[in-house]
């Protein structure tokens, strides 16, 4: 059955743990946005959520209780690292590749983790090798 209420919606850095947990236990939830900015492994849902298939939705840096599955969509363990982007982390959370990463590689920007700044520089500029834009 799908889930008209939790279906294709922005529910971005929302948590859900003081919800009705019948409202989501053996339902289809469709290409919805749960992303979680600020917290890696965040835990959203309310307990005792199962039987939930998330179609297409992103759920990045969110947690996916035992008893539900994802299927498309993203699940990716996400942090803005010191040089102002985006990057996907290991299981050891530590930065692995920009999110971008076909992007980085065509503007000939970083995708080096190891080339991360070790200090947060706020004046960090980056210039486009191939148009000379700044970033």
């Amino acid at each position: 059955m799908i889930n008209k209420l939790y279906s294709f919606g922005d529910f971005t850095g929302q948590s859900f743990t003081n919800a009705v947990v019948e409202d989501f236990n053996d339902t289809v939830i469709k290409g919805s946005c749960f992303y979680q900015e600020y917290h890696v492994d965040s835990d959203i849902f309310p307990a005792g959520m199962t039987g939930v298939t998330f179609v297409n939705c992103n759920l990045d840096n969110v947690k996916i209780p035992k008893g539900n599955t994802v299927e498309g969509g993203c699940n990716r363990r996400i942090r803005v690292q010191n040089d102002g982007v985006d990057w996907i982390l290991g299981g050891d959370l530590k930065p692995t590749e920009p999110v971008n990463k076909k992007l980085h590689i065509k503007r000939l920007l970083n995708i080096d983790p190891r080339k991360i700044p070790k200090i947060k520089d706020v004046k960090t500029v980056f210039k486009d090798k191939k148009d000379g834009r700044l970033y």
